[in-house]
């Protein structure tokens, strides 16, 4: 910057001689300050000071000089304002809650698993394809492309299995087998390669048991249909791929739910219960000292068809099952607590927890009765109030369903129940946006 015994020397020049030394060290300052303020832009003096007046000059250089130094305006000569409207964006479309096809699956199957990947796909294994018949074949959805694929098949035929994905990103599947063979050898699922392998021998076979991935990374199995002692539990582990026991439940059951909670104990619920209790009767695994303890009894009985959902509140839903009512699991307290009745009664359904923190039932059968419901049912945690649902294209129990990482559920296979006539076709759930 010029000085003020500079800028002195300078105005005795102009005003001795006239000479325009002054106004060109002004506008030089100014444009110096330019230069170094943050958003430069190419300035552009419109008018060529040297055919004005000095008078002139040397306001026109003062007046730039003081409102590029105080901030006030960066400027690029000659141009004008913007007169532009920014155009307003579109308002969103409503888009309703739908079901839609999503193909079917090159077999038709039911009592199998569906697991989603790490890169979003779903890996469809097993199940029952005709009357006691096992499959041994699996296939991928691909939700990118709605296309169904076919992958590498499982060593041993399995159904009423359990397939659970590890932390790094393989899926391991345990238990069942055909003609009533409970097969103790498990096996491990590369999604980069498409292939099976074999990963340990559980310490008993076991079939319509219980699967839960901890958060230690390992894997707890608990009960079943098989085994000499099927109280027992036992817990696999990734790292070496052996199985070891891990306590003992306080009561044989097996197609109960299991639900990990926010603390990292498991809940296991209902089911197939050899308990004086009945399958109300609930108890807590903790993976820190391997031991099970009751808790508090669910308010209603619950066989092998209803489904356990663990609620952004740390909640865990129960719905269906031998009757119409919903309940809540408190693990603070132990405690149950009644949450409306669904608006249809049903067994054998399938339940997802939607990103908007609703909770998604889909297909089943009333109880008492022989036909397949297409009715879906949406609960909502804010109300604990149950409402109607789209339909599904086709009714269904016992089918499988998956959480897609795009928010859409996916819903496959299960059987038309009385009629005996197993499902290939596959649907998606949509739950739609609002304006």
């Amino acid at each position: 910057m010029t000085s003020q015994r500079e800028f002195d020397r300078l105005l005795d020049v102009y005003f001795d001689d006239g000479r325009d030394e002054l106004a060109d060290r002004v506008i030089d300052a100014a444009l110096d300050t330019i230069d170094n303020t943050r958003r430069r832009r190419v300035m552009h003096v419109p008018w060529r000071f040297r055919q004005m007046t000095m008078p002139l000059r040397l306001a026109t250089a003062a007046l730039i000089g003081a409102l590029v130094l105080g901030g006030a305006f960066l400027f690029t000569g000659g141009s004008r304002p913007s007169t532009s409207v920014p155009t307003p964006s579109a308002s969103p479309a409503t888009v309703t809650p739908a079901w839609t096809s999503a193909g079917s699956m090159a077999e038709a199957r039911t009592e199998f698993t569906a697991t989603v990947l790490t890169d979003g796909r779903v890996l469809v294994v097993g199940g029952r394809v005709g009357t006691d018949l096992a499959t041994n074949t699996a296939e991928l959805f691909d939700p990118a492309t709605g296309k169904w694929t076919p992958t590498g098949s499982l060593l041993t035929a399995r159904n009423y299995h359990t397939a659970t994905r590890l932390a790094d990103g393989k899926v391991l599947v345990v238990g069942s087998g055909p003609g009533g063979f409970y097969n103790p050898v498990s096996e491990l699922y590369d999604p980069v390669a498409g292939t099976w392998s074999t990963s340990g021998i559980m310490t008993e076979g076991r079939g319509q048991q219980m699967a839960a991935l901890l958060r230690d990374g390992r894997v707890l199995v608990a009960g079943g249909t098989q085994g000499d002692t099927p109280q027992r539990a036992e817990v696999y582990d990734p790292a070496t791929g052996n199985w070891s026991l891990s306590g003992l439940m306080n009561s044989w059951r097996a197609s109960s739910t299991i639900t990990v909670l926010p603390d990292g104990r498991v809940l296991v619920a209902g089911g197939f219960v050899a308990d004086p209790g009945g399958s109300n009767s609930a108890e807590l695994y903790d993976p820190a000292t391997g031991l099970w303890t009751p808790t508090g009894s669910m308010i209603d009985g619950r066989a092998d068809t209803g489904t356990a959902t663990l609620l952004p509140n740390g909640l865990v839903l129960v719905a269906g099952g031998e009757n119409s009512g919903s309940e809540t699991y408190d693990p603070a307290t132990g405690t149950w607590t009644a949450s409306g009745k669904l608006v249809e009664g049903r067994g054998g359904h399938t339940a997802n927890l939607l990103q908007d923190g609703r909770v998604l039932l889909a297909g089943g059968v009333p109880v008492g009765s022989d036909t397949v419901l297409a009715s879906s049912q949406l609960y909502d945690p804010a109300t604990g109030v149950w409402t109607l649902g789209p339909s599904l294209r086709e009714g269904r129990e016992l089918g499988v369903s998956a959480l897609l990482l795009d928010g859409r559920v996916l819903v496959a296979g299960g059987d038309d129940f009385a009629g005996g006539h197993i499902l290939s076709g596959a649907e998606l759930f949509s739950a739609g946006s609002a304006p």
